[in-house]
């Protein structure tokens, strides 16, 4: 727990060797409002679809936030999906199970942008 002694908060930061540190704040926001996309049948995503590690996710210096469009953050290992989630402004986050990508792309609210994470 680290204190911001200008406003009086703590803050609480998730730490892990494999990533850098991120606002716990943050990531639970981003768990609760994110949708899920699971099962169906096997439909991979199309051309036109920008894809992002989540490693380079997690290594931007702020909070992540995606121009209008479909985004793929794709193999987000379990272990590292909640900090993953605690590095994107959560406007529209659908985490999918890497099966049905109509499906995924179907899931979440309607507007740009919608962030698609990839959890295996």
């Amino acid at each position: 727990m680290e204190t911001d002694d200008s406003a009086g908060r703590s803050r609480l930061t998730l730490r892990s060797d494999d990533a850098p540190d991120v606002d716990l704040g943050q990531a639970l926001r981003g768990h609760r409002y994110a949708y899920c996309a699971i099962g169906g049948e096997p439909h991979a995503p199309g051309a036109g679809v920008s894809r992002y590690t989540a490693s380079q996710v997690l290594t931007s210096d702020c909070l992540v936030d995606f121009p209008p469009g479909t985004h793929l953050i794709d193999n987000v290992p379990d272990h590292t999906a909640l900090a993953v989630l605690g590095k994107i402004v959560p406007h529209n986050i659908v985490l999918w199970d890497g099966r049905d990508w109509a499906r995924a792309v179907g899931s979440g609210k309607a507007g740009p942008p919608r962030v698609v994470m990839r959890v295996v």
